[in-house]
């Protein structure tokens, strides 16, 4: 597909592989696009894609924030196979003789026998799936995130364990127990097809639930401070938001969802402030994430990694990834030092307003109130 097929269908959604989140199919297109090929200006959609799925393939090749396996995930744009040659009709079988009675049973033994496979263990299956998602946050809290984290023998040892179970086989050392309570639920007679499926696995669900949520958030959130901006002639804005949760891809989301186009048609107005700069904060758990965002006609006034790393600098943050529209960011937690997402989330703020006046895009503070033009969870009430 070319790349203004792919522009114009990334406008309107954020996946090539799927409505909701990033798949191999999206992996596999990202990879076949030459990153020099893919202009801002002229594919804007495609370049604000490309980078994000970049960074994913980077940090999640695998497994994706929740422990998950990334989905393989529709094909897209491929052209449609031709259709399989149809199968010769079976000759009709000629009738048997008397003796021919014998044959099905030396037929029988001629066959090789099926490779032996054990029934699947689905209570094992989430027990070691949730074993990689314990160790993987408690890996991230120490520091070790992307290829490094994938890579670590603890977790790949899971994930080779995890294998072996779902191809019904037993790993060394035997599979995990089952919790007690699905394995002591007697089955109920005329309900053996019911109680034999396996639990269903909410995560799928529950990344729908909140990704809509950010989405919202972020479209809300994109038409407040188009209207902030456009009465206090700003050029860029700074300011935090609760839905991603300190999820750096969530996050990404949310500033898409800001700077999407407005549709003056609709009830409920929402983006429109594309054209404004500006630099998201979201407190997690473990880390503070951070976006920051300079359009293209201002990037020769701003640069965007620049801006970004002038922050990060004051609690040796790291940058995720980088572009020169988008560039995402993280500082991680530390109580030894006293570094606390929410409580370090304002300081940041006001440093990200300090470089853009350094700069003179943003307000000078001359009456000494720094809050003036900070903007964080009270100023947008719901």
């Amino acid at each position: 597909m070319s790349l203004e097929a792919l522009n114009a269908h990334l406008a309107n959604n954020s996946y090539l592989g799927s409505d909701i989140c990033a798949t191999k199919e999206d992996y596999k297109q990202c990879s076949s696009i030459k990153a020099a090929d893919v202009s801002e200006e002229k594919f804007p959609h495609l370049a604000r894609w490309h980078s994000h799925i970049v960074a994913l393939m980077s940090k999640y090749p695998e497994y994706d924030w929740r422990g998950a396996p990334v989905p393989a995930g529709k094909a897209f744009g491929s052209a449609p196979s031709s259709a399989p040659a149809p199968k010769a009709k079976a000759e009709p079988k000629a009738k048997a003789e008397p003796k021919a009675k014998a044959e099905p049973k030396a037929k029988a033994a001629s066959q090789p026998a099926p490779e032996a496979s054990g029934p699947i263990d689905e209570a094992a299956i989430k027990a070691v799936g949730d074993e990689i998602r314990i160790l993987k946050e408690k890996l991230k809290g120490e520091g070790i995130t992307g290829k490094k984290l994938n890579e670590h023998p603890e977790i790949t040892a899971l994930v080779e364990k995890l294998s072996v179970l779902k191809k019904g086989g037993v790993p060394e050392g035997g599979a995990p127990a089952p919790a007690p309570k699905k394995e002591a639920a007697p089955k109920k007679e005329g309900k053996k097809g019911k109680e034999a499926e396996a639990p269903k696995d909410t995560s799928e669900e529950d990344r729908k639930k909140k990704l809509k949520k950010v989405i919202k958030e972020g479209g809300k959130r994109g038409v407040e401070i188009e209207g902030a901006a456009d009465m206090g002639g700003l050029q860029f804005f700074c300011t935090s938001v609760d839905e991603p949760e300190g999820d750096t891809d969530l996050l990404m989301e949310c500033l898409t969802a800001m700077n999407a186009k407005s549709d003056p048609t609709e009830e409920e107005r929402k983006g429109g402030s594309g054209h404004i700069g500006k630099m998201l904060f979201s407190a997690g758990v473990d880390h503070l994430a951070l976006a920051a965002y300079v359009p293209e006609e201002k990037q020769g006034e701003c640069v965007c990694k620049e801006w970004l790393q002038a922050v990060l600098a004051n609690f040796q943050g790291q940058v995720v990834s980088e572009s020169a529209s988008v560039c995402i960011g993280k500082v991680l937690a530390n109580s030894d030092k006293g570094i606390f997402p929410l409580k370090i989330r304002e300081p940041l703020i006001l440093e990200a307003n300090n470089f853009l006046r350094k700069k003179g895009l943003f307000p000078e503070d001359k009456d000494s109130d720094d809050d003036e033009f900070v903007f964080g969870d009270d100023d947008f009430p719901s």
